[in-house]
């Protein structure tokens, strides 16, 4: 039974990461722009110095969230199973033992494609977090590991 030590994410999804937060802030600072057009008495460069002001620091704040959040999240694979470290603030361990899984799925999106990456979903027995996802992962080793999840899962049968 092969494991695997404690590993981060892979340094890439941090960008990925960084990119989306950038976008979605984006998003989100449209009904900031409406309020301060209407609070500037229609003064258009006004209501845009405040609300690209306020999109810069928003932007600077989640960033720093999500950089913190990847450096936190951390996996490894023991004989036990699957551990998984994660969290800024709540942190939490999750362990899903290797006879409690039913199957594995590797999915990928356009973005985590072009960097080569994957997520690793885990289904276990069970019905309340019947799936744990496990994201920024080089497809490789999302591979590797689902390989040797399912090694493990064949053995443990009834």
């Amino acid at each position: 039974m092969k494991t695997f030590d404690y590993s981060a994410l892979a340094p890439s999804y941090l960008s990925i990461l960084k990119l989306l937060t950038w976008i979605w802030s984006a998003f989100v600072m449209v009904p900031v722009f409406v309020l301060a057009y209407f609070a500037a008495e229609n003064l258009w460069y006004h209501a845009a110095i405040k609300a690209v002001s306020c999109w810069v620091l928003f932007g600077v704040l989640i960033n720093a969230y999500v950089k913190a959040w990847y450096k936190r999240y951390q996996y490894a694979l023991t004989e036990q199973g699957l551990v998984i470290h994660r969290g800024v603030f709540w942190r939490q361990m999750i362990v899903i033992p290797r006879n409690r899984i039913q199957h594995t799925d590797i999915t990928t999106g356009p973005l985590e494609r072009r960097k080569s990456l994957a997520k690793l979903i885990v289904h276990t027995a069970g019905t309340r977090d019947a799936h744990v996802t496990l994201h920024g992962l080089l497809e490789s080793r999302a591979a590797e590991l689902r390989k040797e999840l399912i090694v493990a899962t064949q053995d443990d049968t009834v």
